[in-house]
């Protein structure tokens, strides 16, 4: 799966970003995907999505 990836990066298909953002590190040492997991979840349930600059994880 990871070389398909690469591949389609390779050849122009995809961006980096695309294909590997939600594995990126963030400062607080969390990744992408653990931060916006519950976001993504609550955007789903009351059918709106909020400006991304009121992203925040929600409290466990």
């Amino acid at each position: 799966m990871v070389k398909a990836k690469l591949e389609a990066v390779e050849s122009g298909i995809a961006e980096f970003e695309q294909e590997f953002g939600m594995h990126i590190v963030l400062p607080d040492g969390r990744t992408v995907y653990e931060h916006t997991t519950g976001w993504i979840a609550q955007a789903y349930e009351v059918g709106t999505v909020p400006p991304l600059s009121a992203l925040e994880a929600p409290r466990s």
